[in-house]
Order: structure tokens, then C-alpha cells, then sequence
């Protein structure tokens, strides 16, 4: 079954597999998830995800068996497995694109997805406990797929806008709350053990990128200040430099210096020419 986020607005769907979690695969008539889990960037395969509880079902309670891809990122910069770019850019477009919604036959359901409509209670449970319930419905993308002849127990209420509240929907509704739930809890959430082990190489990594960033900002700010010496030196550079050749030339004629003043001014003059090097000394530029 083909599974559209959303044609309207045009999310792409390699944007979405770019997301960091995500929650990919079908529910059967019981309420059992089979699929697999994105988690930090890395895929799970063959996940199940049983329903709390085991459904009594009549005609007119069977929510039917549908599809889900809901797709999400660590809002938290330090905590993401995304590039600088990735995340920022999925950061802006939850403003556009974000929210948990609903399709039916490929067509989006209203008001589900609204920053203003919590209909998987996503915000309710993380204002108990942000850190394990890390779904957020601002931050989402995708979400769950139903068929006309497949849940016909979930009708559309008047209008449209909406699905009707009867016992199909509100298991439907726990049904998909407890994947959310469990997912977090085995992958995503401050109790996964995937999560702990995930943020040690994510904090080892930035704390290298930052390393390599300060190095070469520092290398950049020497490079910097060795080139405006050499242009600020450059004029007192080249008379020392002709000082150096005309010394060097009388010493080179081997002249026969028996004037002990005569050596006492090219001594002086080798000093002075000596401490005009030194104040021209550029200190080691660090190592990248």
C-alpha cells in the first residue's frame, strides 16, 4: 500500500527518511505492530509491539488492521544524530510540515496533525514526563494510514472533520498510543538502553568536531596575525635586509681589522641588527 505523507504540502519522502526516528510498518486486527524502528540513524528490523491488553471484539467495535509512518529528530542539538545542516532544517520544517496525522485512502483526515490537536495524546504525556515520552506531535512527521473498506468502524463525523468517537476509534487511539509508548521505551526514551548507549558516541562526537573547530579557528587566527606581521614588518624587513648584505660584504673582504673602534662599531652594529631580528620573530603557529 502506497503511503503518502502529505501531496499538498509536498513533504518530500527523502526528507522523511532522513529523519532520525522513525516507526515504519503495519497493525493487524488486533491491535499488534510488525515493522521496523529507526533509532539514532540506525535501523531495527522485525519489531513487534503487542497491544496492552487483548480486545473483545464485536462487528461494530473492529478498528481494522492499518499502516503507520511517523517519523521524528531529537530537538535537542547535543542529543541528535543529525548533521548541523539536517537538523536545522528539519527544525524549521515542523513548522510547515509537523504533526501526527491521519490519512484515509491516501487523503489526509482533518484536524489531525494541528499544532492544536492532540488526538494521541503525545503532549499530554510528555507533560508528565518529557524525557521517556519522546514523541512529540509539533515535532512529527507522517502518521498513520487507514482504508475506507478496511476500518469501516472509523467514520468520518459530519463535515469531515474528524472521526466519529466510538469504541473502534478509542481503541484505535490506544492501540497507536501504545506504540508510541513502547517504542519510546525500548529505542528512543531516556529508559533505552539504545538511547544511553547512542548519546556516549553522540557526546564523543561533537566534543571531537568542537576540538577540530577551535583548532582550526585558532589556526585561522594565527595564520591571521602572522600574515598582518609580516605586511606591518615588511618595510623594516627589507633595510635590515640591506644592513645584513652591507655588513656581510665588508666582512667577507677580509679586511684587516686592527682598529679596535672599527670592531667596536660592527659589533654594535651586529647587536643592533640582532635585536631588530628578534622583535621580527614570528612565535610557532599551532599544528592543525
Amino acid at each position: 500500500q502506497r503511503f503518502i505523507i502529505d501531496e499538498v504540502r509536498n513533504f518530500d519522502i527523502s526528507q522523511f527518511e532522513q529523519l532520525e526516528h522513525i516507526i515504519e510498518g503495519n497493525v493487524n486486527e488486533e491491535g499488534t505492530f510488525i515493522g521496523k524502528v529507526k533509532a539514532f540513524g540506525e535501523w531495527h528490523e522485525d519489531i513487534v509491539v503487542k497491544p496492552k491488553s487483548r480486545y473483545k471484539m464485536r462487528k461494530d467495535t473492529e478498528f481494522g488492521s492499518f499502516s503507520i509512518r511517523l517519523g521524528t529528530f531529537e530537538v535537542v542539538k547535543a542529543n541528535s544524530s543529525l548533521s548541523e545542516i539536517q537538523h536545522a532544517n528539519f527544525f524549521k520544517m515542523r513548522d510547515f510540515f509537523g504533526g501526527c496525522m491521519v490519512f484515509r485512502d491516501n487523503l489526509r483526515v482533518m484536524p489531525y496533525g494541528r499544532e492544536d490537536n492532540d488526538f494521541f495524546e503525545m503532549e499530554k504525556r510528555r507533560s508528565k514526563n518529557a524525557g521517556m515520552y519522546v514523541f512529540s506531535n509539533r515535532s512529527c512527521f507522517g502518521g498513520v494510514s487507514i482504508t475506507k473498506n478496511g476500518n469501516q468502524n472509523l467514520k468520518d463525523k459530519a463535515g469531515r472533520e474528524g472521526i466519529i468517537d466510538n469504541k473502534a476509534s478509542k481503541i484505535f487511539r490506544e492501540v497507536v498510543e501504545n506504540i508510541l509508548v513502547e517504542v519510546a521505551k525500548r529505542f528512543i526514551g531516556r529508559d533505552s538502553q539504545i538511547r544511553t548507549d547512542k548519546l556516549e558516541e553522540i557526546n564523543a562526537k561533537h566534543a571531537a568536531e568542537k576540538a577540530a573547530k577551535d583548532r582550526k579557528k585558532l589556526l585561522q587566527k594565527e595564520q591571521d596575525r602572522v600574515r598582518k606581521s609580516i605586511t606591518k614588518n615588511r618595510p623594516g624587513l627589507e633595510i635590515t635586509k640591506d644592513e645584513l648584505c652591507e655588513l656581510a660584504n665588508i666582512l667577507s673582504e677580509n679586511r684587516d681589522f686592527s682598529s679596535q673602534d672599527e670592531l667596536t662599531r660592527l659589533k654594535h652594529e651586529l647587536n643592533e641588527l640582532d635585536g631588530r631580528l628578534k622583535e621580527y620573530s614570528l612565535s610557532p603557529i599551532p599544528k592543525t
